[in-house]
């Protein structure tokens, strides 16, 4: 994996703390009432600043009213930045800088840029997009937050003259996205700058005023960004506005050949601005290349801001041994063992919570279980699926053999004396050799963890109003204990669920906007649903026939969802994290040392595979970020 290049120019370059007073970015720890940054995001602002000075300041130094070659010179002199950095950094000894565009029948990209970026001998040297940097940022880690601080500190830096005053555009993939921007932007603004969002195609209704005023900043859909203008579509042309524009992307990368070209779109509307984009899952090079920032998942977790990475033995060696197919019964095992972790993860919460003065440490666990598509005609996919839904049914119903139970008990307890931990050394077990948690667990103690009832019962489903969530309740239980979510469930309940009894009563609200507070313990769906939500909940996920070409960044995008913790509120990272910090009260930090032995389990996600395939995308998925 290439080392990002512009991280090690900045660093190498200047401290920000010599940086002129203007540069600075204001009041850099602080967000909004109650909430400040974490050191990695004041470092990302800082590292964003050092960048910005050495192409606005260093490379040539901007003044009002220059001409664009004078612009084209600054790209010119921070591209041989790079060549030179690169020069001493072993993976770029054959790589001069980000890669040219080359004329071809088949590169639309050079075609696009073509129109607005004169070729030489039919190459588009890439140092005439060179002005733009990237944010490779876990998921979890606040993105959002470095972006609207950006924001700030980009109208700043117009304000006192230091950068062009260009308008701000922020490009995000989805109205979940946009929605979590803007929920942002009214946290922020409740203490410091006033930024007013403006849709794109109302630019010409938004209200001018003095730089210091207020921050105008335009917002689209990324994807809706096109060469042609209709009702969904926008053509980019219209807003190119002679490519004067710093432009956010928010995960705004992604996607094939049309994803290429709304690339080439974004960089052309920030041709003579800059380019600021944000993800937790960067794979192309010139993304990875112009990296200011990395603080990754293997970061994130090595640091203890997010839960230990488990990827269960069993799927993780059959697959390295290459052995035949898992079969069915082996589905079954896996399930089952998921299943187990989550009633023993529960358990331990309890007992935490039990304990005087932590009555709120950590979360309430919550089983993922993620299938790559929702099509039930998938022979293999169905296969797997009907294995999750045949253990919840025999569970529920009491028909679970008792030596399956207790076999799958004893490979559990087996796999965690020597667990396998991703990004960190190996370290202490799961269990201890005097936890009974685990060694006594019933079937009953798993019915009242999972499925929040001891007795046996029959399943039985919720349906939501929209078709879109669909709810499993045992008969005797006062509450739903699992979630399926995906677009339209009308498929699911009639081949998977064909036998189970059905509510007549449609729910009217969304089980999964009250997440945080429901009863739910297992929630099922696709990548849907996966962008924008905020949780601490997860501590087991399923992947279910996961595969493809693009299921690796999902398997990021997942895991990264799964990793967040609050020890205690307004306290996130492990305990380990919280106890450095020393800001809790002197009582407090004695309770807390003393669980240091029963802290793992809620501290950890673990990963269960149905597939060998599932397992080598959650591999390959995680291995970028190694």
């Amino acid at each position: 994996m290439m080392d990002p290049a512009l991280e090690t120019i900045v660093s190498q370059s200047l401290n920000y703390d010599d940086l002129p007073e203007t540069w600075h970015v204001p009041d850099i720890g602080r967000f909004s009432t109650g909430k400040t940054l974490y050191d990695y995001q004041t470092h990302a602002l800082q590292n964003a600043a050092r960048a910005l000075f050495l192409y606005y300041e260093q490379a040539r130094d901007w003044t009002a009213g220059e001409s664009p070659a004078t612009n084209d010179l600054r790209k010119e002199e921070f591209a041989r930045r790079y060549n030179s950095a690169m020069a001493g950094l072993r993976q770029y000894k054959r790589y001069e800088s980000p890669a040219d565009e080359r004329k071809g029948s088949t590169n639309q990209v050079f075609r696009i840029l073509s129109d607005f970026i004169p070729p030489e001998d039919d190459v588009i040297p890439r140092h005439n997009l060179i002005n733009r940097m990237c944010f490779w940022m876990a998921t979890g880690s606040g993105k959002t937050l470095v972006m609207v601080k950006l924001i700030e500190y980009l109208h700043s830096l117009r304000r006192h003259g230091e950068i062009p005053p260009h308008n701000l555009l922020v490009l995000a993939p989805s109205e979940h996205l946009i929605g979590q921007i803007r929920r942002t932007v009214d946290e922020f603004n409740q203490a410091g700058l006033s930024i007013d969002l403006v849709p794109l195609r109302d630019s010409h209704r938004a209200r001018q005023g003095r730089l210091g005023d207020w921050a105008t900043v335009y917002y689209h859909r990324s994807d809706n960004m096109a060469d042609v203008q209709k009702e969904a579509l926008t053509n980019y042309r219209t807003y190119e506005n002679d490519g004067k524009w710093y432009v956010l992307l928010d995960e705004a990368h992604k996607g094939g050949k049309e994803g290429s070209r709304r690339q080439a779109y974004y960089a052309l509307m920030a041709r003579e601005g800059f380019l600021f984009n944000f993800s937790a899952t960067f794979t192309d090079t010139d993304d990875i290349v112009t990296t200011v920032k990395k603080y990754n998942l293997k970061e994130f977790v090595q640091n203890r801001h997010g839960k230990h990475i488990y990827l269960n033995a069993t799927e993780y060696t059959a697959f390295q041994n290459r052995k035949e197919e898992i079969s069915h019964n082996e589905r079954l095992t896996i399930v089952l063992k998921s299943l187990m972790t989550l009633a023993y993860v529960s358990r331990r919460v309890r007992e935490l919570r039990n304990t005087p003065g932590l009555e709120d440490m950590y979360h309430r666990p919550l089983m993922l279980t993620l299938v790559n598509s929702v099509n039930t005609d998938i022979a293999m996919e169905r296969n797997d699926l009907w294995a999750f839904f045949e253990i919840l049914r025999i569970l529920a119903t009491g028909e679970i053999d008792e030596s399956r139970f207790q076999n799958a008990k004893n490979e559990l307890m087996d796999e965690w004396t020597d667990p396998r931990l991703l990004f960190e050394a190996d370290g202490q077990g799961i269990i201890g050799p005097d936890d009974t948690s685990i060694r006594t667990m019933q079937v009953a103690d798993l019915r009242e963890a999972v499925f929040l009832s001891r007795g046996k019962g029959a399943l039985q489903t919720i349906r939501s109003s929209d078709n879109k969530e669909l709810a499993l309740q045992l008969k005797n239980a006062d509450a739903p204990f699992a979630l399926i979510r995906i677009g339209d469930t009308a498929k699911w309940r009639q081949q998977l669920l064909a036998g189970y009894e059905e509510t007549h009563t449609l729910q009217a609200h969304s089980f999964f906007d009250e997440l945080e507070k429901n009863t739910i313990t297992i929630l099922m769906g696709s990548r849907s649903f996966f962008e924008s939500w905020d949780s601490n909940r997860p501590n087991v996920i399923n992947f279910i026939n996961i595969g493809g070409a693009d299921a690796k960044k999902f398997v990021v995008q997942s895991v990264g969802r799964g990793v967040r913790i609050e020890t205690l509120p307004g306290y996130r990272g492990r305990l380990a994290r919280v106890l450095l910090l020393g800001t809790l009260e002197s009582g407090m930090k004695r309770i807390l040392e003393k669980q240091h032995a029963r802290i793992q389990p809620p501290e950890t996600l673990f990963l269960f595979a149905t597939n060998h395939s599932a397992v080598d995308t959650v591999l390959k998925g995680l291995a970028p970020e190694q």
